[in-house]
C-alpha cells in the first residue's frame, strides 16, 4: 500500500511529458533518463519503472522522437521548394523582361533587308520562351499549356522555314542550329 500513496503524491503527467517530449534547457532540448527524472521529482524505490513501463513511455519517446524527425525533414523539404519556386520565379521575370526586349528589338529589324539578324533573334527568344516554360513546371519543348500558343513557338515557324519561305537546317527539334549557315 505505501507504493500505491507514494505514486499517487507525484505529478506523473509532467513526470511523462519530460521522459517522453525532453526538457528544454539554454535552448537546447535534452532528453533525462528515467533515473535523472526519479531524482529530479524526489521518487523513490521503482515507482518510476513501474510507471514509465505500464504507460509505455520508452514507445512513447521514440514516436515523439520520430516525429520530430520528420516535423524537421517537412520543413527542409518546405524550405527547399520555397526557395525553388523563388528561383522560379526570377527565371520566369528574366524570361518575360527578356521576351519584351527581343520582341522590341526584332519590331525594329528588316527581315527582307537582313535575315540573319531577324533569325538570330527568333532563336533566341525560343530559348527564352523554353527557360520561362521550364520555370512554370512545364516541358520545355511541349506543346503550350491552358495558356495557348507562346510567341517563341509562332516565331520558330519563321525561323524554321525562314521569313520568305526559304528550308533552314536545324536539328530535327523546333531549334534552328545557329551558326551552322554562317559562313
Amino acid at each position: 500500500m505505501r507504493s500505491h500513496i507514494s505514486m499517487a503524491k507525484h505529478d506523473w503527467p509532467t513526470i511523462r511529458k519530460d521522459y517522453v517530449e525532453g526538457i528544454e534547457q539554454d535552448g537546447k532540448l535534452t532528453w533525462p533518463s528515467m533515473e535523472d527524472l526519479a531524482e529530479k521529482y524526489g521518487i523513490g524505490g521503482n515507482d518510476y519503472r513501474n510507471r514509465a513501463s505500464k504507460e509505455g513511455w520508452v514507445e512513447q519517446r521514440g514516436k515523439f522522437r520520430a516525429r520530430q524527425v520528420q516535423v524537421r525533414q517537412t520543413a527542409k523539404v518546405s524550405a527547399v521548394g520555397n526557395g525553388a519556386a523563388k528561383f522560379d520565379l526570377k527565371i520566369l521575370g528574366i524570361a518575360q523582361m527578356m521576351a519584351d526586349r527581343l520582341t522590341t528589338m526584332m519590331a525594329g529589324m528588316d527581315e527582307a533587308k537582313d535575315p540573319e539578324p531577324y533569325r538570330k533573334a527568333a532563336a533566341a527568344l525560343v530559348n527564352v520562351q523554353r527557360a520561362g516554360r521550364i520555370a512554370l513546371g512545364e516541358p520545355a519543348d511541349g506543346p503550350p499549356g491552358p495558356g495557348g500558343q507562346l510567341l517563341g513557338t509562332v516565331l520558330i515557324r519563321v525561323v524554321r522555314d525562314g521569313p520568305f519561305g526559304e528550308t533552314i537546317e536545324h536539328n530535327g527539334s523546333d531549334s534552328p542550329l545557329i551558326g551552322q549557315n554562317e559562313g
